[in-house]
């Protein structure tokens, strides 16, 4: 009967034994998969820093070349405006080159 009782032990015990490596070697993965996930989390922030950098520096950027654009187009502005007045200029000289034509066919008459 004690045999036969420390031969019963003897397989709990190594029952136990067993589910006991059986969870240390999940714990083991689970420390591998926790160590992993957190080397990935860390790379991600890093990637995600870099391209929260990347973003501030293209809307630096974007807002020099709005203002270029703008003072281009302003320049243009001018220039149209400049344009439109020597226009005038050109007109009023031609009225008065006609003018001036018609009076001198007339004194040739």
């Amino acid at each position: 009967n004690v045999q036969k009782s420390f031969a019963e032990l003897t397989i709990e015990y190594n029952s136990v034994r067993q589910e006991l490596m059986q969870a240390r070697d999940a714990c083991n993965q689970r420390d591998i998969q926790i160590t992993t996930l957190k080397k990935d989390l860390a790379e991600s922030r890093n990637l995600l820093a870099d391209k929260d950098q990347s973003i501030t520096i293209l809307r630096e950027q974007s807002n020099e070349s709005q203002a270029g654009v703008e003072e281009v187009t302003n320049n243009n502005r001018m220039l149209l405006s400049q344009l439109d007045a020597l226009e005038t200029k050109i007109q009023e000289l031609e009225i008065e080159r006609d003018h001036f034509k018609g009076v001198a066919e007339q004194h040739e008459n």
